[in-house]
């Protein structure tokens, strides 16, 4: 399969939501791994839309690890800001894929934060399932055809129940 890079605007997911307490560091601005919070509370929700939630992808023996992150602070998001969460593909490979998220500030066009995940689909053996090998192993898997088809159309779920 040759490597797909999804269209810039097909946001997946969207949520507003408002910069907390738990949010900042000591200064009022945000923490800095908050946009990863963000950005994994959006993908998670998002994989659980399309029938792929995490609790089940594990009982199959198959993870997602996050191989690379990368988060770009562009301005400031302080405390008690409203801010929209915007989850969107930026590249779909054989057994990768990469989700973006950008963080916006009230109605401001240019993000504030842009976060970039890169998850491998890879099938695991936990050590209990092999005492006989040292920790757990996993192997890359091509992404499954029902996933890549959801990454590739930008499937929007129509309502996602989300978890506090």
């Amino acid at each position: 399969m040759n490597d797909t890079h999804a269209p810039d605007s097909a946001i997946l997911l969207s949520e507003t939501t408002w910069c907390t307490m738990a949010d900042v560091d000591a200064a009022g601005i945000i923490y800095y791994a908050s946009a990863l919070r963000w950005a994994e509370r959006l993908s998670t929700n998002w994989m659980r839309s399309i029938g792929y939630p995490y609790s089940r992808l594990f009982a199959e023996s198959i993870a997602t690890p996050a191989v690379s992150v990368k988060v770009d602070y562009h301005s400031h998001i302080n405390l008690d800001d409203s801010i929209r969460l915007d989850l969107s593909v930026a590249h779909i490979g054989t057994s990768s894929f990469t989700f973006r998220t950008e963080i916006f500030v009230g109605q401001d066009e240019a993000p504030a934060v842009a976060a970039r995940v890169t998850h491998v689909f890879a099938r695991y053996e936990h050590p209990s399932q092999n005492p006989d090998k040292d920790g757990a192993h996993s192997k890359a898997t091509p992404i499954p055809e029902r996933l890549r088809s959801a990454l590739e159309a930008g499937y929007r779920p129509k309502e996602v129940t989300r978890r506090p």
